[in-house]
């Protein structure tokens, strides 16, 4: 049996139907600024175009440049909804789920490791922070959270996954032993 499987449509709406499952949110004050910047870039281009005597040129230039502006923030924020609705990190006692709600990576607990989840390699920053994992020749990014987004639940969503993450007995040494 195989401990890697991508499953896509029915098979995967099915499995996620019966996992507990995370969701990502989108964040609210970032959107709100860059619906404000687009407003405001859009306040700039009609301001340009009724109340100012540029020549056609500069007018051409400027009023791309505000609809470039306005464009690029909006196209942002349905980009980072999109992937807010159609993302998913689940968890069932036998699989770690991650991918789109149409099409999923079902991980099997007992390959994942902290090597293989890639946790002591998370990337890390202030504007965002995803792990990759590796297994079975595949690696799958798992994001946590960005500027436009996060995972609601995260720590608990960590807690569960290392509750049932495979123990390397290579990580394990006699000083950590000591500890507990």
């Amino acid at each position: 049996m195989s401990v890697l499987h991508l499953l896509e449509g029915p098979a995967a709406k099915a499995l996620l139907k019966n996992a507990q499952q995370y969701t990502y949110v989108i964040n609210k004050p970032v959107v709100v600024i860059a619906v404000s910047f687009t407003s405001f870039c859009l306040a700039i281009a009609g301001f340009l175009y009724f109340k100012t005597a540029l020549d056609e040129i500069q007018m051409v230039v400027a009023l791309v440049a505000a609809l470039l502006g306005a464009a690029y923030f909006s196209l942002r924020v349905l980009y980072w909804s999109s992937f807010v609705s159609e993302r998913v990190i689940a968890l069932t006692d036998n699989v770690f789920i991650v991918g789109t709600k149409e099409k999923v990576w079902a991980i099997d607990w007992s390959i994942l490791t902290s090597e293989t989840m890639g946790i002591e390699d998370m990337v890390l920053s202030k504007m965002g922070a995803h792990f990759l994992i590796n297994v079975a020749g595949e690696e799958i990014k798992v994001p946590l959270y960005g500027a436009m987004f996060y995972l609601e639940e995260l720590e608990k969503m960590m807690g569960d996954i290392l509750a049932r993450m495979t123990v390397d007995e290579g990580d394990i040494d006699d000083d950590d032993i000591g500890e507990l």
